[in-house]
């Protein structure tokens, strides 16, 4: 199965824009986080955060029991917003990437993830205001 998690400004007079898109892939309990991109002048506004617990809600309510994704040793800011909203380093791999860069692969145990009555996280969500 997958998800894709996706955020439109409206903003713009007849015009939606694409600026932010998630992709999320699962069998059994286990999900993958393939890509998470926001566009560079979108970020640093909590966009990010929202789709990843919204992803996180999901796959709970599907049954996942961890989420796991691999991120590039270099990027610090993507590192620090998957520990933010909950995941937890695991295992770094020597030239993952290309020769250099190293992949630390990263889980998150949505059991840790509050559920409601009907099943679903209560994770509280905000409008995304651009």
């Amino acid at each position: 199965m997958h998800l894709t998690i996706v955020a439109e400004d409206v903003t713009a007079p007849g015009l939606a824009e694409l600026v932010a898109y998630l992709v999320l892939t699962w069998t059994k309990s286990t999900a993958l986080l393939h890509k998470l991109c926001v566009l560079e002048q979108y970020r640093r506004r909590g966009m990010a955060s929202q789709l990843l617990r919204l992803q996180r809600e999901q796959a709970k309510k599907s049954g996942c029991t961890s989420i796991q994704l691999w991120v590039d040793g270099e990027r610090t800011a993507a590192q620090s917003l998957y520990s933010k909203v909950g995941f937890d380093e695991v295992e770094r791999v020597n030239d993952y990437y290309a020769p250099g860069r190293t992949g630390i692969k990263m889980v998150l145990d949505t059991s840790l993830v509050e559920c409601g009555e009907a099943g679903m996280a209560t994770v509280p969500l905000q409008p995304i205001v651009l």
